[in-house]
């Protein structure tokens, strides 16, 4: 709090305080929000972002501190916001809020383009000088350095973040998207992605670019529209870039209806590597099809069959998704999930059989990440409706459901969402027990989740 103290005595106390991030932030926001009140009794408190989104107006009971919420997209709301607080300032907050704190609802933008860049100089340096903004593009995005079960085989010196959708078609059982537009598919044009690019290689000289959408691969066509714009300017620059996307997309496969199938003349991963991206994370999650299944993710997965790889019928999207990402010279790094419902030891090695296959394909197999998260439940998802789940979490946790299976925003919800402060962590619930979802015994898990945490990921098809 120090910090933000010398700041204001620096530059005037504020009259919006915005604080924002996802359910794994609670636990700091309550905090912060506490210390913010106290130290800046008249300026309006507004939390938004995926909390926010998840919990509307039941975030005013476990932060009462905030004066208002903002869920979903904010680009348009947060103008009224801005009004509002300048009212706040002139009348008093206690008299702008003599009813009830405020929920204001979001929206798309209609031309995402329009939208202005972020304003990255104003992170330069702090009021005692420590240079924010160059620390931060010093710090990779991607990497085994980044700490975020990404692996990759090159390095970037300098690197900045930015977006060029929202929103995702699909509705994988586990995600929550609802803070990005939720199933609402939007994009900037290519012609405005190789602008922001442009101009934060010249004014940074970031040599690597992080496309952080949710899935930057649903339409092909705006891949294509990036070869003569972002591409061009990649080859003449030595800039590179990378995205998130699906392996039934990086696949570009379908069945034929005769048995047989059929494959894109024009591959999306081709377009990738010709408009200079060298990254392509995937949401991998599981390579067995009953999995895929409960998790939601089985329709386009699976539309294509499986082929047996070493003794296990893995999903052949996935395995030519892959294969196409490295022809194109590009580097494919899935991440996973152990201990969904449903995944017994027969199922986990599926996946761990689809790591070791990945391998084989790489000159520097350490570049495939083995590591896996263990599967959490979060407010707001499918998977947290899952019956096995609920019963889990009420032995667990105390939680308790009303007759649509929708939690009840109580204490007991309160300290489970506290508890969800790492994602990378395996939950312990009040009785001090791992939490887990999945059909192999407690002992079976805890031997497998050790060996991943051990780098001995692959020793689990051995078991």
């Amino acid at each position: 709090m120090g910090l933000i103290v010398r700041t204001a005595h620096k530059h005037g106390s504020p009259h919006l305080i915005g604080m924002g991030g996802m359910v794994t932030t609670l636990r700091w926001q309550r905090m912060l929000a506490k210390e913010l009140r106290r130290i800046f009794p008249d300026a309006m408190l507004v939390s938004g972002a995926g909390l926010a989104t998840e919990f509307r107006a039941g975030l005013f009971n476990w932060i009462p501190e905030l004066d208002a919420i903002v869920h979903s997209e904010a680009d348009d709301v947060i103008l009224q916001v801005g009004q509002d607080a300048l009212l706040s300032h002139k009348i008093g907050r206690g008299l702008l809020n003599l009813l009830e704190p405020k929920v204001y609802a979001g929206d798309r933008p209609a031309d995402l383009d329009a939208l202005p860049l972020p304003a990255w100089d104003l992170l330069a340096a702090d009021v005692d000088g420590f240079p924010v903004l160059e620390t931060y593009i010093k710090n990779q995005i991607w990497g085994l350095e980044a700490n975020n079960s990404s692996a990759t085989p090159f390095k970037m010196t300098r690197s900045l973040n930015t977006v060029s959708s929202r929103g995702c078609p699909y509705a994988c059982k586990f995600c929550f998207r609802g803070a990005q537009g939720e199933r609402e598919y939007g994009v900037r044009t290519a012609a405005s992605l190789t602008h922001e690019a442009m101009y934060l290689h010249e004014r940074y000289g970031i040599d690597f670019l992080g496309v952080l959408d949710d899935n930057c691969l649903v339409q092909a066509k705006r891949l294509e529209d990036m070869v003569p714009t972002l591409g061009r300017f990649c080859r003449d620059s030595g800039m590179r870039w990378g995205t998130h996307g699906r392996l039934d997309e990086a696949a570009d496969l379908r069945p034929n209806g005769s048995g047989g199938f059929v494959r894109a003349a024009r591959r999306r991963t081709q377009a990738l590597a010709e408009s200079g991206c060298v990254y392509v994370g995937f949401g991998a999650e599981s390579a067995s099809p009953a999995v895929l299944l409960a998790m939601g993710k089985g329709g386009f997965m699976l539309a294509n069959g499986t082929e047996n790889v070493g003794g296990y019928d893995l999903p052949k999207t996935m395995l030519e998704g892959y294969r196409n990402t490295v022809e194109a010279g590009l580097h494919g790094n899935c991440t996973w999930i152990m201990g969904y419902p449903g995944e017994g030891l027969r199922e986990l090695q599926h996946s761990v059989a689809f790591i070791a296959w990945q391998k084989t394909l790489l000159n520097n197999p350490a570049a495939v990440n083995s590591r896996m998260f263990t599967a959490t439940a979060y407010p707001g998802t499918e998977m947290f409706k899952n019956q096995k789940v609920q019963a889990r979490l009420a032995r667990g946790f105390g939680l308790s459901f009303d007759a649509a299976g929708e939690p009840i925003c109580d204490n007991a919800l309160l300290a489970y969402c506290l508890e969800l402060d790492d994602a990378t962590k395996v939950l312990k619930d009040k009785n001090g027990d791992d939490v887990y979802y999945g059909d192999m015994t407690m002992a079976q898990f805890e031997k497998c989740r050790n060996l991943v945490d051990a780098g001995k990921t692959e020793e689990i098809l051995s078991l």
